[in-house]
């Protein structure tokens, strides 16, 4: 079962998609993966990269301060700016 990912920040949405297997997040605690299946929980994000990828294709987005929410294999991540 593949993860949804959405990543908006105050102006727009930058990605939206229903077909992630893997997302990489610059957590305040660390670097966090997620992988469909993962405990659900809030956290805060650090600057840095948010990598995730679909079939064969990896791709990466730059990240500045914001927050994340993951349940029922969503990932829910609003950004600063």
């Amino acid at each position: 079962m593949p993860l949804k990912l959405k990543v908006v920040n105050t102006k727009k949405i930058l990605i939206e998609s229903n077909d992630v297997d893997y997302c990489e997040i610059p957590a305040k605690c660390g670097i966090e993966g997620i992988l469909p299946g993962h405990i659900n929980f809030i956290s805060f994000l650090n600057e840095g990269k948010i990598k995730y990828k679909t079939k064969d294709e990896h791709n990466e987005i730059d990240a500045k301060e914001g927050f994340v929410e993951f349940s029922d294999n969503t990932i829910s991540i609003l950004l600063k700016g």
